[in-house]
């Protein structure tokens, strides 16, 4: 009788089975899937992706704005340019796949697609930054709320079924068990997409160029990548967990550890360059807020640091040399030092600081580059002295050294040079050429002087011949000649006739005027080698290089005759001569001229107007001073 109750029972409860099996039927077709997890995991992938090419872009504008400061060159400026296309771009894609994503009617397919709510031309790079490390930190927000819906979705599912199950043990116990395996496949699959997502996350981690730790919100490090592990010399298992200053450098974690509680209080990200002096290293850090604690990426920037201190030190030095330096890029922009800028007059007009020009209104840029950098220079190095304009429109005189650098092309990239005022040197050399002129002046003025006062001193100042002092000198110098190299040395001795009896009847300057004319006689008659000069008084001599017996009697003879036939003024005039050639036996000029004295006294002697050799003189006067009473009488 039990039957039919145990029937409906057993109906019932297989009904109510069937009812829940549908039912549990129902729910399980609409569970959440590992699919939907797998979907959000790709989209926050591209996401992160698109955030990551907006970084690096950002790296590149930074990179591009310093070379530019650096260097002034326009193709930084390009770069710099790009990389803001880029990171418009990629935020716009961002924007664009965020708004798909959680279907806000103001973006998407359904709203259309708009522009972001930022210019990202108008913006600082730490505000690009900020909004790229917000976006980070929102998508890995969104993939943890992703992660934990889902896991409550199938928290409450496994309830249901564990209910189900409990009602329907027996009745359901195929089903209980087609559950839990369809419920052990899903949660391997949501594993599965669990681990590929942290990979992928992990992957991207990777390639940042920065050293990226995720730090906690007690200052613990929970993720490293392989870039902070090479520049903190430091393997994952000495870094994981640990607290922040105990992983990097003992010298900076003070100062790190307190940059990160800023940020963890003010929630705003902090960029700042930090010195490690046991190193000597200097890193670039930038700390930014994260669901989970803080964001640190650190760059060694060493390089780029010492690099500038370099630059700095050299434009302090170029600022402060006296020489103008110069600088002209093949796009025309010019550098000047400040010497130059003082000396052209450019940069003081809405001059740009970095690189001298534009010059003031009054100076014309173009011009002054001709003038100043030589164009098409070919061998490399050109140095010169020239004159150029300067600020006053006056022309002063420069040394200019102009150096062409080459690209590795081998054309001109851009053009340096050095130039030196050198007025005062050339006022000097000038002044010193003047000074130079003045002493040649002078020097041809005491040569005149010296031999005018050697003419005095040298020369009779009644007859103009040679004086008695000067006769000796040059005698002496003959007849040394002459015993050296040989040859014959003559001498010539002449006196006027009755001299004294013409000056006490006609007067001493008729007798000087006789003299005179008798010099004159001299100096026509004689060989342009002889010399003819007052011996004293009266007396005349002359001296007759390589002249020998014969030659002196002829020279002497022609005197003697140009003298007689001269046409005297007052009463004829003669005179009486005397010669005398040198031999092996003279032992000087002394000698020699003893010998000629002797044969002039023989002309006297024998009548006086007449030529007498010494070689044919017989006898010899019996003194000096006889001779001396007869020349007087």
């Amino acid at each position: 009788m039990h039957h039919p109750i145990e029937r409906k029972a057993v109906a019932a409860s297989c009904l109510a089975a069937s009812l829940i099996l549908s039912l549990s039927w129902f729910v399980l077709q609409n569970s959440p899937r590992a699919t939907t997890m797998s979907g959000a995991t790709q989209s926050v992938t591209r996401s992160l992706g698109d955030l990551q090419q907006a970084r690096d872009a950002t790296s590149r504008a930074e990179l591009a704005d310093q070379g530019f400061r650096i260097t002034g060159d326009s193709a930084f400026a390009s770069i710099h340019a790009r990389a803001l296309d880029d990171i418009d771009a990629t935020l716009l894609r961002y924007e664009q796949s965020t708004a798909f994503r959680t279907g806000d009617p103001g973006r998407g397919r359904a709203g259309g697609l708009t522009r972001p709510h930022y210019d990202v031309s108008k913006m600082e790079m730490s505000e690009i930054r900020r909004i790229v490390a917000a976006g980070e930190a929102d998508e890995s927000d969104f993939l943890k709320r992703e992660a934990a819906g889902w896991e409550r979705k199938t928290v409450r599912f496994n309830a249901t079924v564990l209910l189900v199950s409990s009602l329907s043990m027996v009745t359901m116990g195929g089903a209980i068990c087609a559950t839990l395996l369809r419920e052990t496949a899903i949660r391997r699959q949501r594993d599965g997409a669990e681990a590929e997502a942290q990979g992928r996350l992990a992957n991207v981690m990777e390639t940042l160029p920065s050293a990226f730790l995720a730090v906690d919100e007690h200052l613990r490090v929970t993720y490293v990548n392989g870039q902070a592990m090479s520049l903190l010399r430091n393997e994952k298992q000495g870094i994981l967990g640990r607290p922040l200053r105990h992983v990097v450098p003992q010298t900076l974690g003070d100062s790190l550890e307190g940059r990160c509680r800023e940020v963890l209080d003010t929630h705003d990200a902090r960029q700042f360059e930090m010195l490690d002096p046991l190193r000597d290293l200097w890193f670039a850090v930038e700390i930014s807020p994260s669901p989970y604690g803080v964001s640190v990426y650190m760059r060694d920037v060493t390089d780029a640091k010492r690099a500038l201190e370099t630059q700095e030190r050299l434009l302090a030095l170029l600022e402060a040399t006296p020489d103008v330096v110069g600088i002209n890029d093949v796009h025309g922009t010019c550098y000047f030092n400040r010497a130059g800028r003082e000396l052209f007059g450019v940069g003081e007009a809405g001059a740009n600081p970095e690189s001298g020009l534009p010059a003031s209104g009054d100076v014309d840029v173009a011009r002054l580059q001709q003038e100043v950098f030589p164009i098409g220079l070919e061998r490399g190095v050109w140095r010169v002295e020239k004159m150029i304009r300067v600020r006053d429109g006056s022309r002063i005189p420069v040394s200019q050294v102009a150096i062409a650098h080459k690209d590795r092309d081998g054309s001109v990239a851009f053009v340096s040079t050095i130039m030196r005022d050198i007025s005062e040197r050339k006022q000097a050399e000038n002044q010193l050429q003047e000074q130079m002129r003045l002493v040649e002046r002078y020097s041809h003025e005491l040569e005149d002087a010296n031999k005018r006062l050697t003419a005095l001193a040298t020369t009779d100042g009644l007859t103009n011949l040679q004086n008695h002092r000067a006769f000796q000198e040059l005698l002496a110098d003959e007849f040394q000649r002459t015993s050296r190299y040989g040859g014959a040395l003559s001498v010539i001795l002449l006196d006027v006739d009755y001299f004294k009896q013409f000056n006490d009847e006609f007067g001493h300057p008729a007798g000087d005027q006789v003299l005179k004319r008798l010099a004159s006689v001299l100096q026509l008659t004689a060989r342009a080698t002889d010399t003819a000069a007052r011996y004293g008084g009266e007396e005349f001599v002359v001296i007759l290089p390589e002249t020998d017996v014969q030659g002196a009697l002829e020279a002497a003879e022609r005197i003697r005759k140009a003298v007689a036939e001269q046409p005297w003024d007052r009463r004829h005039v003669t005179v009486s001569v005397g010669a005398a050639t040198s031999d092996p036996h003279t032992d000087s000029p002394a000698a020699l001229l003893e010998q000629a004295d002797q044969a002039l006294y023989v002309s006297k002697s024998n009548g006086r107007n007449r030529v007498t050799h010494a070689d044919s003189v017989d006898t010899i006067a019996e003194g000096h001073d006889e001779n001396h009473e007869l020349r007087a009488a």
